[in-house]
């Protein structure tokens, strides 16, 4: 059959009824979940949002429990390496910093 009747393309149905389109119950879902999202969906959005919340501080609490904190020799022993690295790497790049001026300054000469 090359031709089809008026009729069964009219009533053709989409394999996905939820889904709005040729199903003539497409639209009308579509409207009544639009409906019930302004009358419910701002509470619900709200209770979403402070679940999520309070679920987060819980698994922060949980994770600072795991942490294993340095005492006061292992806080100051950290301390001091940090301060002298940092003290050797400015003291490097100043050095480069006034090689390279120096350089720079006989070169333009």
């Amino acid at each position: 059959m090359l031709f089809r009747s008026v009729a069964l393309t009219a009533e053709h149905w989409t394999p996905n009824p939820g889904v709005a389109g040729s199903n003539p119950a497409g639209p009308a879902i579509f409207l009544l979940e639009k409906k019930l999202e302004r009358k419910i969906g701002c509470k619900m959005q709200q209770k979403k949002f402070f679940s999520k919340i309070i679920n987060f501080i819980k698994e922060a609490n949980t994770e600072l429990r795991k942490v294993i904190w340095p005492n006061r020799k292992e806080l100051k022993n950290s301390t001091v390496i940090v301060i002298s690295t940092i003290i050797l790497v400015s003291i490097f790049i100043g050095v480069v910093d006034l090689f390279f001026t120096r350089a720079l300054t006989l070169f333009m000469k």
